[in-house]
């Protein structure tokens, strides 16, 4: 009998030892804040801030009120939405935006958010965009902030971001730039500080161009990046330098 408790014992203390198991040690991902992007689309997508979601619809920006108790869920029913044509995707933006109001509950598990209607069938499901898969590739920059206003990138101009490891890298129209970043939590960015090659620019525009592009990316602190687009935020919601994915190039999401 005393060789039995002794056994006991160190079962114990060997149990409170253990490192606790991986799945136990990772926090769900939180509703609000998280950039959830629609399986099969390619844009669409929905972001739950404190009492609104907003997103983007297939080829519109759409913003809604929603209310959550417990995992129940109701959104709109009042939708707002711009107004620009969609052309083929025009079924696909209509059958989004009338799916939210029918929404009743919601789950997430894992990195998968859905939304269910009243009976429990699935509407809608998303995939969190988040980290460097979703970060990870070439991008085309093709606005920036200029130090106060954000511009479209010089007509003709070769401006682009590429993340790699933990390496951001990419061209500014006349040099060549490196440097390190950093993802944490949902959407949160930091970019630099950032070396570039000293070749001199011949173009005056191209020259301020690079030298702004450069300044904002190291503004980031936020980032919202789906298949097709990436937004980099300065502090307080404001842009710093939106972008296209590059031809042939797709997230790891």
């Amino acid at each position: 009998m005393r060789r039995t408790g002794c056994v006991f014992v160190l079962v114990a203390v060997l149990t409170a030892l253990a490192p606790p198991a991986a799945h136990a040690a990772t926090a769900p991902l939180p509703l609000r804040g998280t950039n959830w992007v629609l399986e099969g689309a390619s844009v669409a997508n929905a972001v739950f801030e404190r009492t609104q979601v907003q997103g983007e619809n297939a080829c519109n920006s759409y913003r809604a009120p929603y209310s959550v108790r417990g995992s129940r869920m109701s959104i709109g029913p009042d939708i707002t939405q711009t107004l620009a044509g969609c052309g083929a995707q025009q079924s696909a933006a209509d059958a989004y935006v009338a799916a939210l109001p029918r929404v009743a509950s919601y789950r997430i598990r894992g990195t998968t958010l859905t939304l269910r209607d009243r009976s429990g069938r699935a509407l809608l499901v998303y995939r969190a965009s988040i980290g460097k898969p979703a970060l990870r590739g070439g991008w085309n920059a093709t606005s920036y902030y200029t130090g106060n206003a954000v511009q479209s990138v010089a007509p003709g101009s070769a401006v682009t971001l590429e993340f790699a490891g933990a390496r951001a890298s990419g061209n500014g129209g006349c040099n060549t730039f490196d440097g390190r970043y950093t993802v944490h939590g949902v959407d949160r960015i930091r970019i630099g500080p950032l070396r570039a090659t000293l070749k001199a620019c011949a173009d005056p525009v191209r020259n301020d161009q690079e030298t702004q592009y450069l300044a904002a990316l190291e503004l980031a602190v936020r980032y919202r990046a789906n298949q097709s687009t990436l937004v980099l935020y300065r502090p307080g919601g404001t842009i710093a330098a939106t972008f296209e994915r590059a031809s042939g190039l797709t997230s790891g999401t």
